[in-house]
């Protein structure tokens, strides 16, 4: 596999898929934004401190620190 970001042979087509996501995003009211490091809001949950790509591994995190978890 190569990542093609920033191949200019490329651009047509992330620009297509960029397109094609954002307006995706448009259709399903998805408000996350481009910007990665922007909060995360979930059902009124903000996650700030990591990324958790399971509830479980949040409910894990937030035993661990409840003086930060919301």
């Amino acid at each position: 596999m190569r990542n093609l970001v920033g191949d200019p042979a490329a651009a047509e087509m992330q620009k297509e898929l960029d397109g094609k996501l954002s307006d995706w995003m448009k259709r399903e009211g998805d408000g996350w934004a481009l910007d990665w490091t922007a909060q995360v809001e979930d059902a009124g949950r903000l996650y700030t401190y990591r990324t958790f790509h399971t509830v479980a591994e949040y409910l894990e995190w937030a035993e661990k620190h409840p003086n930060l978890a919301p």
